[in-house]
């Protein structure tokens, strides 16, 4: 079988990541979970997601060795605020160009998350109806939103978090604004236990608008990646499949290609790695995978 290219995929947010400056890596959550998604939150000028299932990561989908990367990236910045990176259900990144967000939804003791933020020297406030912290000396989160009733917290820049609950406060969906493109790859990839999105597809591929990717396990140690490019119509999409092929032959990733069809307007590519290889190669950049 021949090898998956990721030169557009994650190596391409790995080089985003490395213009970016650094985003909220700070969040927790309190009382009951909800049926709330994360995504829906997506502010419209966000460069690149990352929704991590912690469910999955800590049921062994991702295959011990990521679980240890994640935890041993998260499990400081969340401790700070007495939450465990195994108590949470999911784990959403995003990044715009200037700062960046981050939310956790979970089941945690949320009078304990208040104390911890009035011990590093956050100060209650409200905003738009909604609880909000500021002035703290937690790392990248300047502003802490907690959203209870959600079982959610939002975490990042002044700007950030008040652009979400604006938006939140106007009932405004991330699946009706500028994100829907991303969104549609992100659903199309498929669930697993981390998706990502990219909303800036480079000069790389013609017409491409987004693209989307998941990780999920296959066969045992084994991991598949999906990765789903849109591009402006079907036509444009057939077009570029001899493209995305070439790069598929021309990759030392390891990761092997399986699949690669056209659906519409996007080109899905479909392809398994090894788990322990393909954590020989990640790193956390920032809270995101990159290899």
């Amino acid at each position: 079988m021949r090898q998956l290219n990721t030169g557009l995929s994650l190596i391409y947010a790995a080089a985003i990541l490395c213009v970016l400056p650094s985003a909220t890596v700070l969040a927790g959550c309190g009382g009951p979970s909800s049926d709330t998604d994360p995504l829906d939150m997506l502010l419209d000028d966000t460069v690149i997601v990352f929704a991590y299932d912690i469910e999955a990561v800590s049921a062994g989908e991702a295959g011990d060795a990521i679980e240890e990367k994640i935890a041993d990236y998260w499990d400081s910045p969340l401790g700070a605020m007495g939450i465990l990176v195994s108590e949470a259900e999911s784990l959403t990144v995003g990044r715009r160009m200037h700062d960046g967000y981050t939310m956790v939804k979970g089941e945690f003791d949320f009078e304990f998350i208040r104390d911890d933020l009035d011990d590093n020297g956050y100060y209650s406030d409200d905003y738009r109806g909604y609880e909000v912290w500021t002035g703290g000396s937690l790392r990248d989160a300047s502003t802490v939103a907690l959203i209870e009733e959600d079982g959610l917290v939002l975490a990042g820049s002044d700007d950030a978090v008040q652009d979400i609950l604006r938006n939140l406060a106007r009932d405004l969906s991330a699946r009706d604004g500028a994100m829907r493109e991303t969104l549609r790859t992100m659903d199309t990839a498929g669930k697993g236990w981390v998706v990502l999105g990219l909303s800036e597809c480079g000069d790389d591929l013609r017409g491409c608008e987004a693209v989307g990717f998941s990780i999920a396990p296959a066969k045992r140690y084994e991991l598949r990646v999906t990765e789903v490019v849109l591009f402006h119509d079907e036509r444009t999409a057939e077009s570029q499949m001899d493209e995305i092929e070439a790069r598929a032959e021309d990759d030392d990733s390891g990761i092997m290609l399986e699949e690669l069809t056209l659906e519409d307007e996007t080109v899905i590519v479909v392809g398994s790695i090894d788990e322990d290889e393909f954590a020989e190669q990640v790193t956390m950049e920032r809270g995101l995978l990159s290899w």
